[in-house]
C-alpha cells in the first residue's frame, strides 16, 4: 500500500461525533419493551432511518470502536481544498504540518505512524 503527503490547511476535532453516534443508539434501547410489537417495529424504523442519514451525509466512518482504541477523527482540509476525516492516534495535528496518510476512500485518510 502506498503512502501519501498531506499538508494540512485546517484542523477540526470530530470526536464527539462518536458520542452523538452512540447516544443516538444507545437511548431508543432504554425504554423499549420488545414484547410490545407497536414498539419493536418503532424502534427497528428509527433504527432504518438513523442508518440511512449516517450513510448518506458520510458519517460512516465515525466508529466508536476506533474511538476505544485510541484513535481520533479529525476533519481536514489539505493545500487543494479537499476536505477529508483524518483517523490518527494524535489528537492533535497542527495547521501547517506535513503527513503521510494512506487513503481508505474519497473522504478518508489513515495517518501513518513512524516506527
Amino acid at each position: 500500500m502506498t503512502t501519501d503527503q498531506v499538508t494540512i490547511k485546517t484542523v477540526s476535532s470530530r470526536d464527539s461525533d462518536a458520542l452523538a453516534y452512540i447516544v443516538s443508539y444507545l437511548l431508543p434501547f432504554l425504554g423499549i419493551s420488545f414484547i410490545d410489537v407497536p414498539s419493536a417495529l418503532s424502534l427497528g424504523i428509527f433504527v432504518v432511518i438513523i442508518g440511512i442519514i449516517y450513510i448518506t451525509s458520510n458519517m460512516v466512518y465515525i466508529n466508536p470502536i476506533l474511538s476505544l482504541r485510541g484513535y481520533h477523527m479529525l476533519e481536514i482540509e489539505d493545500g487543494t481544498g479537499k476536505v477529508s476525516v483524518l483517523v490518527t492516534k494524535r489528537s492533535y495535528v497542527a495547521p501547517g504540518s506535513v503527513i503521510d496518510v494512506w487513503s481508505l476512500g474519497d473522504f478518508a485518510l489513515l495517518q501513518k505512524v513512524k516506527g
